[in-house]
């Protein structure tokens, strides 16, 4: 089979290419969230190259030329540059219907499974911000936020020759237009069914190779109508500054610090003069949104693969594990390194205090009140996405999410050590996201035993972050370690209610199992009502005693479980009794955006502050002995390290306190055994 072929239309044939599933993808997230925690992103594809080589001679030729060279121990890298550009062309071609007729030696010859995996990653990304605006709205009864709206936009920084990106995302097995569609339904509705479904492309390179290549791939795809592919001028130290340029950082404030533009700026200058991206009225929505920022289109999300080293010596020494040649490419693919001094937010990562006011920042410099200095950036991945940070100050509000690739696990650390300091995200962890990723040739029934062994031991990871305000109920800062249920056996003599607490009957029978009422007589039904009301008290008067504010409501249990699986549990999706508690200062958690948080000024919090418990009670019934088992499960979602410690030392104190079984409550019951406490 012509490996250079063109598809009738790309995505839609890709479903009868190969009856095997092409690909299994599964995102695991971290078994406790923390700072240093990271989820993994697995992706299998399928690979025989027997299969392969069957169906396209020009792989079954390379593959013979490889097996000879290597019997003769010969290492020659621009044949192996040629096994492994037919073995892409060849993979994608097979799997995913796209044909690459252009992969020319000398530049970066993409590997499918890495650049695929991090594609499932932005798509899960989108999905996951979107269905949890639009659940957050559900449950509040108000209406989607801004960001629940998808604009089927996104930049790729550095494309290469191979334009592999926006190829696969443009496939139908990755973007699915109808699945995003569903998701963002007034999306769809605001530019017609059929324009606000497609996804379009933005790819930029500053090297006129890659980008004539990069065009023919996608001209080869019959794709021109959806990417665009520019060529953008390479960085001086003379024509690219900040200076001048204002931003709203979401208060109303004005920055205009001065450093050197980056590779976002440029791109971001190019698609203003793309007419298929579509440009939003951004001022219309955001009024401290400068005139001068108003015309640049809105991306769902920014994705790049940075130059990995910071000098050419770094990039073309052998490797020091076991001596093999570094990967054939260009000196622009593999590094970077800044000419200039730039401003940078405090490159030590220490969080650091900013005024409500940052009248100090100016092109001058910082202001007395934060900790920023001017030094010289490092190069490689580090500082080709520090770059970026500093471009996102700018665009925060035309670019949802900011993604990179990362070689090395010490350039993630540092990465996110810039990401807490960086004024508007400050390492929230509703706004960050950091990924290993993880690649393998393993089929869709590998099970986890299976895993360890199928799986590639070299790692990528990936870091993302965004200026959107998460909501409070983000399933990436689910707090999945240490207590999560615990049951409070409780007598009839204990029930002391609180008339003040407000739950109806209805309220209560929802709690446990319907069909108990109609079996058991009207008295036992009386206790389980106390029980819930009693219990209900007891966890009010306890988040009380810690400065927050509980409020009573009916509401299912999260979708997903703690390992982030969908739950398929019948029983898990009825409503139950719960207790949410917020911070006090934040007790109005239905309100407007304009609530802020007073702890480190991080306006950008959710409404909700650092942390949030949802406490579900569930009764079970009344054993023979008299007591009655209530179970309570929690929820917490934890945004920031100051939340993190508040939800450590409650659930440390919670099973005690609210069954009364700690030393504190036994010597009040012993003095006084039929009384309860206030």
């Amino acid at each position: 089979m012509d490996l250079n072929s063109k598809p009738a239309a790309l995505g839609h044939e890709a479903k009868n290419i190969n009856k095997r599933a092409p690909y299994t993808y599964r995102l695991i997230p971290p078994k406790i969230t923390s700072s240093s925690s990271i989820a993994t992103s697995y992706f299998c594809l399928h690979c025989n190259f027997h299969e392969l080589s069957k169906k396209y001679p020009e792989f079954r030729h390379a593959w013979d030329e490889l097996k000879n060279r290597q019997r003769q121990q010969q290492r020659q890298q621009q044949q192996h540059h040629s096994f492994n550009a037919s073995l892409t062309k060849s993979l994608l071609h097979h799997h995913f219907g796209i044909s690459m007729p252009s992969l020319p030696p000398g530049r970066l010859c993409p590997p499918v499974p890495n650049r695929a995996n991090y594609v499932c990653w932005i798509r899960q990304l989108i999905k996951e911000q979107v269905q949890e605006c639009k659940e957050e709205a559900e449950s509040f009864g108000a209406t989607c936020r801004k960001n629940s709206t998808i604009n089927h936009q996104g930049i790729d920084i550095g494309t290469g020759v191979s334009a592999i990106y926006p190829l696969l995302l443009s496939s139908e097995l990755f973007s699915k237009s109808e699945e995003f569609c569903e998701l963002d339904g007034c999306g769809g509705q605001e530019h017609g069914a059929s324009e606000g479904n497609t996804w379009k492309f933005l790819a930029t390179d500053v090297d006129p190779v890659a980008v004539a290549s990069a065009s023919m791939n996608v001209e080869a795809n019959q794709l021109k109508d959806q990417i665009e592919v520019i060529q953008v001028a390479e960085l001086t130290e003379t024509s690219h500054s900040h200076e001048g340029t204002k931003v709203a950082d979401g208060r109303g404030s004005k920055i205009s610090p001065e450093f050197p533009k980056g590779p976002l700026f440029t791109a971001m200058e190019e698609s203003k003069k793309v007419t298929m991206f579509r440009k939003p009225n951004l001022r219309g929505a955001n009024e401290n949104i400068p005139a001068n920022l108003a015309n640049y289109p809105k991306f769902d999300f920014v994705m790049t693969n940075p130059p990995f080293y910071s000098t050419l010596k770094e990039a073309t020494d052998f490797r020091a594990g076991d001596g093999r040649s570094r990967t054939d490419m260009s000196a622009n693919e593999c590094v970077y390194r800044p000419d200039m001094r730039a401003f940078d937010i405090n490159l030590g990562g220490a969080s650091i205090e900013i005024e409500e006011d940052i009248e100090g920042v100016s092109s001058e410099g910082i202001g007395n009140n934060s900790k920023c200095k001017t030094v010289e950036e490092p190069g490689g991945d580090v500082g080709f996405v520090t770059a970026i940070m500093n471009d996102s100050q700018f665009f925060r509000h035309h670019i949802t999410w900011y993604s990179s690739l990362v070689a090395k696990r010490s350039s993630l650390t540092l990465i996110l050590q810039r990401l807490q300091a960086l004024e508007g995200v400050w390492g929230n962890r509703g706004q960050v996201r950091m990924v290993e990723f993880r690649q393998g040739n393993g089929e869709d029934t590998m099970d986890d035993s299976d895993r360890k062994n199928s799986y590639n031991p070299r790692s990528r990871w990936g870091v993302a972050w965004t200026y959107e305000r998460a909501v409070g109920r983000c399933r990436a800062c689910r707090v999945r370690g240490g207590l999560q249920s615990f049951d409070v056996w409780i007598s009839s003599r204990e029930f002391q209610v609180d008339n003040s607490v407000d739950l109806t009957s209805d309220m209560i029978k929802q709690s446990f199992d319907g069909d108990l009422i109609d079996q058991k007589n009207s008295n036992t039904h009386d206790n389980i009502q106390k029980a819930c009301k009693e219990i209900t008290n007891r966890l009010t008067s306890y988040y009380e005693s810690h400065a927050m504010k509980c409020v009573s409501q009916m509401r299912n249990r999260s979708s997903f479980d703690i390992d982030g699986q969908e739950r398929k549990s019948v029983k898990s999706h009825k409503d139950s009794l719960c207790i949410t508690a917020t911070e006090a200062p934040l007790q109005n958690y239905i309100g407007s955006d304009s609530q802020q948080s007073d702890l480190n000024h991080n306006y950008n919090l959710p409404i909700e502050g650092h942390f949030l418990i949802d406490t579900f009670v569930e009764c079970h019934g009344e054993p023979a002995n008299g007591n009655m088992r209530v179970q309570v499960n929690l929820e917490m979602y934890c945004h920031t390290k100051h939340g993190q410690n508040v939800l450590d030392k409650i659930r440390g104190q919670m099973p005690g306190e609210v069954g009364r079984t700690n030393r504190r409550w036994r010597r009040i019951l012993k003095k006084a055994p039929h009384q309860s406490a206030t």
